[in-house]
């Protein structure tokens, strides 16, 4: 399994990090799904300072960003995030998985790993 944060990406939470006062030596970036959104599942980031003994940790350059393991291996796959800056109302992270499973039109909900539910259910 494979998570990574393009540069963009990297940028974007950095100096975010840095408008809320947050020390990226100290913050974690979470990856997490739950369910919700027109597939089934929907992805979430939030900043934390705690790590736990479930959680793996990933680093690109200056951002630590963690991910469940159970989350990472049977629901959300290998991901990507980037941050998009199409227009006003497209603008923010986004998600590209990067093996198996589907997502929707506009990107905001998936259907977990090996799941042979259509999208839209």
């Amino acid at each position: 399994m494979e998570l990574r944060m393009t540069e963009k990406a990297q940028t974007v939470f950095l100096e975010s990090l840095e408008a809320e006062g947050l020390d990226p030596q100290s913050t974690y970036l979470k990856v997490g799904a739950e369910p919700g959104g027109c597939s089934g599942w929907k992805f979430k980031l939030e900043t934390t300072d705690t790590r736990t003994a479930a959680d793996s940790a990933y680093f690109h350059g200056d951002v630590r960003l963690i991910i469940n393991q159970v989350q990472f291996h049977t629901i959300i796959g290998s991901l990507e995030i980037d941050y998009s800056e199409k227009n006003l109302v497209e603008q923010g992270f986004i998600f590209k998985r990067l093996d198996t499973g589907q997502m929707c039109g506009c990107g905001e909900s998936f259907t977990p790993l090996n799941s042979n539910k259509p999208l839209g259910w």
